[in-house]
């Protein structure tokens, strides 16, 4: 049993690490923009809702590599 719970650790850990280096970057680091861009052809829409009931939102496209 401890041997089973070791080795899903060790395959969560692997899998992360695999995914992290294929993902695109973040274009945003909490509520600043990053360098970071999107994949061509992908797109991104993002709602805020701020304290006094605005509402702004945001549409991103990725036009390049």
């Amino acid at each position: 049993m401890k041997f089973f719970k070791y080795s899903i650790l060790v395959e969560f850990i692997i899998f992360q690490v695999i995914w992290a280096q294929s993902y695109p970057p973040p274009t945003n680091l909490v509520t600043v923009p990053s360098a970071g861009t999107l994949l061509r052809g992908s797109f991104a829409m993002q709602m805020r809702v701020q304290k006094s009931g605005v509402l702004t939102t945001s549409l991103r496209a990725g036009l390049t590599d």
